[in-house]
Order: C-alpha cells, then structure tokens, then sequence
C-alpha cells in the first residue's frame, strides 16, 4: 500500500516525499521509522511497497470483490471509479520480485517500490472479465459515500474510505530501482493475469 505517500507529486520512486494525510498513512511511516530504528539493529529488516494486488488469493484487495462477483456469475461491486486507470500488480509477479530481493544482502536495510504491469481501468478489467466468465450481470461502482454506509457493517471498507482518494486519483509506482539492482520486472499482461485469477476463482467455487 502507498498510503504513506500521501498524494503523488512525483515519479513514484522511494525517494517520493512521504506526506502521508490519513490516519492509516502516518502510522505506515511510525512503521517505518520503528522497523529501521536501532532497536533491531541486530536483525534484518527491508520494506516492500505494492500497488493494489489481484490474484486468486488475493484477500482484502480492492479488486477481490469484483473478480469473486463475476467468477460466481453474481452481481458485483467495484471500489472506485471504474474510469480511473490505476495500477494493480499481479500477486504471482509481486511474490516473485519479493523473493527476489529478499535473496540480495545489500537489498536490506532499504525501501523497494514493487510495479505492476502498467494501468488499467475498471470498466477495462471487466470486459475482460466478461469474456472470461459470461458473466453479464450488473457491476456497481462504489463511491465514498456508499463505502462509508458499508464501512457501518463491514470493518475492511470502513478501513477504505479514507484512502479512497487513491481510487480517484492513482498512484503510480516505478521499478527502476528494482531493474537497476535486480533485473527485468516480472510483468504477466493483465489479460493472462485475470484470465488465470478468474480460472481458479471459478474453479474453486465448482469444489
């Protein structure tokens, strides 16, 4: 999650300002400060930032809803603005890049910014979506209003209304600190990645 960044004013490398104005944003960069304090001057420590994630494990994602609803032919929900183009990572790319610089000595003690494979929009994603399942059913986006209903009963979109700003404005992350260090991106396109990620959502709703 970016959250500590607060809103992008530059390349979204790991020297962005961190200006975070949420609550869930300034207790990342407490986080922070507590994992590279020398408190754990003994131990090892780096941190790994993702954009939103998509895969079928995906849990707790801003994507999940929207795949799981179509994988099981229902009506779905999408967070945000489905016109925005925001950037996702595909968890089995993100699983990837992470292992690979856990395996570096040098890479610790450090802030690694983790890419997706480039920007999409939501009304984008569904027609993908749709070709993958058949499913025509309606897709509800969900502004902040409606998620703060929500959020009454449902303490993971409570958690989101205040970083719905990044639903509406982006933020785009760049890898080339990763390439320079560790090598080329591992970047699934989005079409294999949600055509793999519906498969095995579909899948595992039939057993």
């Amino acid at each position: 999650m970016v959250s500590m960044y607060g809103h992008q004013v530059a390349k979204g490398d790991e020297n962005h300002p961190q200006q975070p104005h949420t609550k869930k944003g300034k207790l990342r960069v407490e986080f922070e400060k507590l994992i590279f304090s020398n408190k754990w001057e003994n131990a090892k420590a780096l941190i790994v930032r993702l954009p939103d994630y998509y895969g079928a494990t995906s849990n707790n994602s801003y994507l999940q809803p929207t795949l799981e609803g179509l994988a099981a032919h229902k009506i779905s929900i999408f967070i945000g603005n489905m016109n925005t183009p925001r950037e996702y990572v595909y968890l089995p790319d993100a699983a990837k890049m992470i292992v690979n610089i856990a395996e570096k000595d040098d890479a610790y003690g450090e802030n690694w910014n983790i890419p997706g494979s480039g920007l999409i929009s939501g009304k984008e994603i569904v027609q993908i979506a749709r070709k993958v399942t058949e499913n025509r059913k309606l897709v509800i986006p969900l502004n902040k209003t409606a998620i703060r209903l929500i959020g009454v009963f449902d303490p993971f979109m409570r958690e989101m209304v205040e970083i719905m700003y990044l639903t509406k404005e982006g933020f785009v992350l760049s890898g080339e600190k990763y390439e320079k260090r560790i090598g080329p991106i591992p970047a699934t396109t989005f079409k294999k990645g949600l055509e793999e990620t519906l498969g095995l959502l579909m899948h595992n709703k039939k057993h």
